[in-house]
This record gives C-alpha cells, structure tokens and sequence, in this order.
C-alpha cells in the first residue's frame, strides 16, 4: 500500500472516531440534562412557577384543586429525595430549603411577571404548564 492510501485511511480514522466521540458527548449531555429536569427538586420548582404564575394571572383556575392534589405529591416525593440524603437532614431543615427553594421560584416568577405581563410568552409558557400538571394523577 502506498504511503498516500495509508495517511487517508489514517484521517478517515480519526475522523470518524472524533465523531462518534462528538456524538456520545452530546448524548451523555442531553441524558443528564434529562435527568436534572426530572430530578424531584426540579419539578418541585417547576411546580412552584406554575403555580406562582397562576395566583398572579389567574387567580381562580377551574383546576386548582386537581393541581394541589399533584402539587403535595411532587413535594411529598422532593421532601422522600431530601430525606435520602447523606447526613441525613431533619425535617426542620427540609422544610427550610424546600421554602427557600419555594420564595426563589415565586420571586422569579414575579419577576417574569413585573416584566412580561401576563401575556409574555414565559409566563404564558408557566401557565399552560399549570393546565398540563393539573391534568396528572400523582399518587403521594
């Protein structure tokens, strides 16, 4: 084999195995993206927009009671991840941070809110999730 052929192969070589290193980069980033979006906390937060986003723009939705019922489920199952913990927190110190977590997540939202109106998309978009998460059926 000629040296030309050799060095050809040889890029097409590391061509492919820079790709499929591209490629299983991106997946492993999207997978624990994923993961950090369905992280209890996560949707505890989620949760905690949606509804803010509500009370402010639309105080008495004809869901609120399907979506209280998903919403102590959600934080039931973010309270269980919290206990899981390594030490071990009290339940005092649950409390604290889901509430910490709770006022950072409704001060945003106000903000959204003091921004965009009620009509701005990322409200509008907290809204909808509202509808979407009253429409589940948790079980705590």
């Amino acid at each position: 084999m000629s040296e030309e052929k050799k060095a050809g192969m040889s890029a097409v070589g590391v061509i492919t195995i820079g790709v499929v290193v591209v490629y299983l980069g991106l997946e492993l980033y999207g997978l624990h993206h994923a993961r950090e979006r369905m992280a209890p906390e996560a949707v505890y937060a989620e949760f905690v927009g949606a509804r803010r986003a509500i009370e402010m723009c639309n105080p008495n939705p004809p869901q609120a009671e399907d979506f209280e019922r998903n919403f102590r489920a959600v934080t039931a199952r973010a309270t269980r991840e919290l206990e899981a913990q390594e030490p071990s927190p009290t339940v005092s110190e649950i409390t604290e941070v889901l509430a910490q977590r709770r006022a950072s997540r409704e001060s945003e939202v106000e903000a959204l809110v003091a921004d965009q109106g009620c009509k701005g998309s990322e409200v509008w978009r907290l809204q909808k999730l509202y509808e979407a998460r009253s429409r589940l059926n948790l079980r705590t």
